[in-house]
This record gives C-alpha cells, structure tokens and sequence, in this order.
C-alpha cells in the first residue's frame, strides 16, 4: 500500500475514534448534568457482536417512545433481565434519547404501568431521591 493512502487511513481511522470518543463522552456528561427519571421496560436480550448479552428497553417521555439497548456484561443468557421487568431510567432531560437503565433499582409491579398512570409525571422525575423521601413520609 503507498505511503500516502496508508497515512490517509491512518487519519481516518484515528479521527473516528477520536469523534465516538468525544461523542461518548458528551452524551454521558448531558446524562449526568441533566438528569431526570423515568420507568423504563426491558424488551428483548439481544447478542452482541464479541458473544456478549445486552437488553433491549423502552421508556416514554412527554408521551413519546424511546427505545434504546445496554450491554449487560455477560456471555450466559440466563443472567440476563427477563423481558417484561421495569427499571429506573436516567436520561438527558436535554435529549431524552440519552438513556441508561439502572439493574439494580427494579420498579415494583405495586406501581401501575406508566402508561396508565395519571400521576406519573410526564417528563419523568428531576431527581430520584425526592421519590425516595416522599414515599418514606407518606409510610410514616
């Protein structure tokens, strides 16, 4: 291969990387300046490209669908979420698009599908905590 096409590839290749970067690291610091929550759905696991599993889920904000999917991590299917199972989601109030769906705060099924909700606030919730403290002095 000649010196300049190979030095053309390079540069392409490196400015690739370097744009996922930044644009990863963006779309997590929008996530994480501007936070809200919501409930979101596993869908489906889906198989990842190295034999990884990964979900598939859905969440609504401001009555519109999002879907989006998460690497979960592991190379056995029976660890995976079962489709059906709810979870909080922090997204991007900014780019509600920008998710991430956290395993380890499963939504009970006490709490009816967002779907139907009337009290479920459409633009999800600002900060998870308030949820926390106003359910704590509702039980006392």
């Amino acid at each position: 291969m000649p010196k300049p096409v190979r030095k053309y590839i390079e540069t392409a290749l490196f400015g690739g990387i370097l744009l996922f970067l930044v644009y990863q690291s963006v779309r997590w610091a929008m996530i994480y300046c501007f936070p809200s929550y919501t409930v979101g759905v596993v869908k489906a696991p889906y198989k990842g490209a190295k034999g990884m599993y990964g979900i598939e889920y859905a969440y609504s904000v401001s009555n519109r669908a999002y879907t989006s999917s998460q690497r979960r991590n592991t190379f056995d299917k029976a660890k995976v979420e079962p489709m059906g199972n709810r979870y909080v989601v922090k997204y991007c109030s900014k780019v509600p698009r920008w998710s991430r769906m956290y395993m380890d705060r499963p939504v009970p099924d006490s709490i009816p599908d967002f779907k139907i909700w009337s009290d479920f606030p459409a633009t999800g919730w600002g900060r998870l905590s308030n949820q926390r403290e106003k359910t704590q002095e509702e039980s006392r």
